[in-house]
């Protein structure tokens, strides 16, 4: 008996698919693919890409060589807007999380060396 409610609560989490934490590699840019290391491939309708790995432009405050309190706004100079390539590179190593029920996974960050 106990073992067979075991095998139903191992079953049941099974077909969950909880929140877990995979490592992937890019294998594609254009359109982004990424496989896991269990050699799923991922397009994307099923990731979720945070928008640091993205290229894009951002804003960016001047200051001086002095400068070392961001709350001292009198050493301001101005604000430019620079254009950021951060977006994924084929090969890049990435830490996803699975969603809970397995249909998308998020971006989480890059991994260094594996």
């Amino acid at each position: 008996m106990l073992g067979t409610i075991k095998e139903i609560v191992k079953q049941t989490i099974e077909v969950e698919k909880l929140t877990d934490f995979t490592v992937g590699k890019v294998s594609s840019v254009n359109p982004l693919k990424i496989q896991t290391a269990s050699k799923l491939i991922l397009g994307n309708n099923q990731l979720v890409i945070p928008d640091r790995f993205t290229n894009r432009f951002e804003y960016m405050t001047m200051v001086d060589d002095t400068f070392d309190d961001v709350n001292d706004k009198n050493k301001y100079k101005e604000r430019k807007k620079y254009i950021v390539y951060d977006s994924l590179k084929v090969g890049d190593s990435v830490i996803l999380a699975r969603a809970a029920g397995g249909q998308k996974y998020f971006v989480i960050d890059r991994v260094g060396v594996l």
